[in-house]
């Protein structure tokens, strides 16, 4: 719970490995980034997380690493950032414009973009996203939304749109449904949490 110091071990962290030229050392300061960025999200410091993401952005172009294409996943996890500060200051429509640049960015197939989206796509919801707005941005790529399939019918479901799918997928979906419903309601808890005092 020490927020202050949490940040400033990251800044210091960027400042002693960031003019490395070792691939390693520029990831791991990548992941202090989008750590740091995290952090500032959540205690409510979106301006301050919209320039960390420019400095990941900035810093993923030092990672050159093209047989695992670590530097696009860099970049790809500064739009997310970027995304997600932009609903904590209700910049709803900019945030779905840097959404659709995420689902562009999207790699069918790359396990650890798959397991982002089923992660991230929540913390949008709670951080004030539409769910019909993500559904329609992620399905506006065929083949996206073929790879992300059970995750567009669980937000189609949850505004009400009829859906067809194998019944796998919409096994799938009434799980992702249940992890976005349950993100919500932690998040309404911290609120009347807040409100209490």
């Amino acid at each position: 719970d020490e927020s202050g110091a949490e940040l400033d071990a990251y800044d210091d962290l960027v400042a002693r490995f960031g003019v490395s030229d070792t691939l390693e050392l520029h990831v791991q300061v990548a992941r202090a980034l989008l750590l740091k960025g995290d952090r500032q999200i959540e205690i409510g410091r979106a301006e301050e997380a919209l320039l960390t993401s420019d400095q990941l952005d900035h810093r993923s172009h030092m990672i050159t690493d093209h047989e695992t294409g670590a530097g696009t996943l860099w970049r790809w996890y500064a739009k997310w950032m970027r995304t997600h500060a932009l609903l904590i200051q209700r910049e709803h429509s900019a945030a779905m414009s840097v959404f659709q640049s995420v689902c562009d960015m999207f790699i069918v197939g790359n396990e650890t973009m798959l397991r982002e989206m089923l992660a991230r796509v929540p913390i949008l919801i709670t951080a004030g996203a539409s769910e019909r707005d993500l559904a329609n941005v992620l399905s506006a790529d065929s083949k996206t939304a073929d790879a992300l399939a059970p995750l567009v019918v669980a937000l189609q479901r949850l505004v009400g749109e009829p859906v067809r799918a194998s019944a796998e997928v919409l096994e799938v979906a009434a799980d992702v449904r249940n992890h976005i419903k349950a993100a919500k309601q932690r998040e309404s808890g911290r609120g009347d949490r807040g409100a209490d005092g």
